[in-house]
């Protein structure tokens, strides 16, 4: 092929081709923002449709008896019940395997 036909071809593909690159590049910058705020909407309903996890319930972290408190699309707050000493905990961290919840009866 001539250097002229191959120059000519590269040109009239061009414009398609940067339209899409940006379109690509734009795409994932929306997609690594909104990554945080749709993992944070997950892990809150995970945690509503968990029966075990609720407002109220006794749990024992590191050997201290303690309760949720309050659930929100970012945290648990554990209050302890010897001190009255706040925990707050993200939800990531509860649907993981590195941190672990023991049930026991409700608070009254």
């Amino acid at each position: 092929m001539d250097k002229e036909v191959i120059q000519q071809m590269v040109a009239s593909v061009a414009p398609e081709l940067w339209w899409l690159f940006i379109q690509m590049v734009v795409t994932g910058i929306i997609m690594l923002a909104l990554y945080k705020v749709m993992n944070q909407f997950v892990n809150y309903f995970f945690i509503r449709f968990d029966k075990e996890i609720s407002k109220n319930v006794g749990v024992v972290i590191d050997g201290r008896d303690a309760y949720i408190a309050h659930i929100s699309i970012r945290h648990l707050i554990v209050r302890f019940e010897d001190n009255e000493n706040e925990m707050i905990i993200p939800l990531s961290k509860v649907l993981s395997d590195s941190w672990e919840i023991i049930r026991r009866a409700k608070k009254k």
